[in-house]
C-alpha cells in the first residue's frame, strides 16, 4: 500500500491547514505513518473566502514542507498545486494565469460553496475547461445540489470532469446519508480521486489507509490502488516535470 494524498492543507501559514512549520510536521509525520508516501499540497485560492496568497508566500511554505518531508524520509515527496474557489471572476482569473495546477499539469481542483446551484457548479466547470483546463470536483458529496440529485454527478463525468471524495465521508464520518452518496457514486465507477483534504491532526488529519483498506475489502486491490495512487500519479506525470 503506497498512497498519494491529492488533496491536502499542509502548508504552513497558508490557509486554514497548518498554521506554522510545527503543525506541518506533525501532519507530515503523520501521513508518513499511515502509509501516505507522497502528497499535493493545495493550499486555498479563494478570495471570497479571504483566501489569495501570493506566489512568493505559497512557494516559501512549500519549500519548508517539502524540507520536513525529506527530514522525515528521503522518499517522502511533496508536490505542489492549489485548491481554487468559485468566483464570478473565473474566467478572468483563468486567462491571467492566477491559479496553480496540480503539480504543473493542466488538471485544476477546483471547490463551490455547498449551496451553490447546479447550474453555477456546471457552468463554472465548462468554463475551465474552456480556457484548456481539465478540472477535478473537490470532495464532490458536500453540495446539496448533487448529493440531492446524485445523477447529476454522473452528467458531470460524462461531461468531462474528474470526481475527488474525500475519505471521511467515505467511512460515514460525515453522516449516513453522505456515505451512502459515496458508495453509489463508487460503485458507478464515477470517482477518479480520493483524498484527505486533511487540514489538522484531528478533526481533519491526512490519514487515509482506514479508507484505503475499506475499500480494499469493498472494490479490490486494483480499484484502491487506482484512487488512491495511480490516477493521480498519471495527472502528476502528465505535467512532463517528473
Amino acid at each position: 500500500m503506497e498512497i498519494i494524498d491529492m488533496h491536502c492543507h499542509i502548508l504552513p501559514g497558508i490557509d486554514d491547514g497548518a498554521p506554522d512549520e510545527e503543525t506541518t510536521r506533525a501532519m507530515l509525520g503523520q501521513a508518513w505513518e499511515h502509509g501516505t508516501v507522497a502528497m499535493v499540497a493545495t493550499p486555498h485560492k479563494y478570495k471570497r473566502r479571504g483566501f489569495w496568497p501570493s506566489d512568493d508566500a505559497v512557494v516559501k511554505a512549500y519549500n519548508q514542507a517539502r524540507r520536513i518531508a525529506q527530514e522525515i524520509d528521503p522518499a517522502f515527496v511533496i508536490f505542489l498545486g492549489s485548491e481554487v474557489g468559485n468566483s464570478s471572476k473565473l474566467d478572468t482569473y483563468l486567462q491571467d494565469g492566477q491559479y496553480r495546477t496540480i503539480a504543473g499539469s493542466k488538471y485544476l481542483l477546483i471547490e463551490f460553496s455547498p449551496s451553490d446551484p447546479f447550474e453555477i457548479i456546471q457552468r463554472s466547470l465548462q468554463t475551465v475547461q474552456m480556457n484548456g483546463y481539465k478540472p477535478i470536483l473537490a470532495h464532490c458529496e458536500r453540495y446539496d445540489a448533487i448529493v440531492e440529485e446524485p445523477e447529476r454527478l454522473e452528467e458531470l463525468s460524462q461531461a468531462g470532469v474528474l470526481l475527488q471524495l474525500n475519505a471521511d465521508s467515505i467511512l460515514g464520518k460525515r453522516g449516513r446519508k453522505v456515505k451512502k452518496f459515496c458508495l453509489k457514486a463508487l460503485k458507478k465507477n464515477l470517482i477518479s480521486f480520493i483524498g484527505s483534504d486533511a487540514h489538522d491532526l484531528t478533526y481533519r488529519p491526512p490519514v487515509l489507509d482506514e479508507c484505503y483498506e475499506f475499500i480494499e475489502k469493498k472494490f479490490g486491490t486494483q480499484r484502491a490502488d487506482a484512487l488512491f495512487n495511480a490516477n493521480i500519479a498519471k495527472v502528476i506525470m502528465s505535467s512532463g516535470k517528473f
